[in-house]
């Protein structure tokens, strides 16, 4: 599935992109780095401590703490996103301080 994904996400990015007026364009894929996509001008990840991580998802989810884990288990490290990012932003506070940390980060691409 994920190859069908990325040719179009391809396609609609060549589509776009064809027009140089275009303003940047946001694609928001949690398996990006675990699909090894690699076609973005920049990508951005956003981080949070692990025990924080593991309490948002039970309480957002209703899942146990050991469903959870096993699911972080399989996924794509924080490490390995730093590795791949081109802008880490934490989210160790609240979701409106998230906002604001994405909203400077938008604002600093100067467009």
């Amino acid at each position: 599935m994920h190859p069908l994904i990325a040719a179009e996400i391809q396609r609609r990015l060549a589509a776009v992109r064809a027009d140089p007026g275009t303003p940047p364009i946001v694609i928001e894929a949690a398996i990006l780095i675990e699909a090894g996509w690699r076609f973005f001008d920049r990508i951005w990840a956003v981080t949070a401590p692990r025990e924080t991580a593991i309490a948002r998802v039970m309480a957002e989810r209703g899942l146990s703490r050991e469903e959870v884990e096993r699911r972080m288990a399989v996924q794509t490290t924080d490490e390995e996103r730093r590795r791949v990012a081109h802008l880490v932003i934490d989210n160790d506070g609240t979701r409106d301080e998230l906002r604001l940390r994405v909203e400077a980060a938008w604002r600093s691409l100067g467009r």
